[in-house]
């Protein structure tokens, strides 16, 4: 189905993906002003029923300024962490969607201290991002959503 000029793909917090918009391509005799969700491969077994997946169970504040590390708890253990900055997209650009692989280390049973970068280098702009969990597998949890401050801002 042709997405032409206003068109949008998202990472949504649970994994997937939404893709959406139209515009008439060409001799196209439909304007596709609509919307689907994909589901990744990497979210499914190899029978097309989902994977299990880890889950963030807590420790995410609303806000926290870049440079800070947060204690979050799962639900079990976890191999990684992610910001993924959430999507502003416009006329098929986004000039803004970033991952941002995390520093952690285990703090206990089911709890990491994870560290948001202090930002030297322009990767983590103040804004919103989903905060994801990863298994051995890269397999992602549901994000959990956490709006980056900037610490000189007070």
């Amino acid at each position: 189905m042709p997405r032409n000029y206003h068109r949008v793909a998202n990472l949504l917090p649970d994994g997937r993906v939404f893709s959406g918009g139209g515009g008439l391509c060409g001799d196209c005799a439909t304007h596709h002003a609509d919307g689907s969700v994909f589901t990744p491969p990497y979210l499914l077994n190899a029978d097309g029923s989902s994977k299990p997946r880890p889950a963030i169970t807590g420790g995410v504040p609303p806000r926290a300024a870049a440079g800070t590390a947060l204690t979050v708890t799962t639900g079990g253990p976890v191999a990684s962490f992610v910001l993924m900055r959430a999507a502003a997209a416009t006329h098929s650009t986004d000039n803004g969607q970033r991952r941002v692989p995390l520093t952690s280390v285990p703090a206990g049973t089911g709890a990491y201290t994870v560290s948001l970068p202090a930002d030297k280098g322009g990767a983590v702009l103040p804004g919103t991002y989903m905060l994801f969990a990863l298994d051995a597998q890269r397999v992602p949890s549901t994000a959990h959503f956490i709006t980056v401050t900037d610490p000189a801002a007070g």
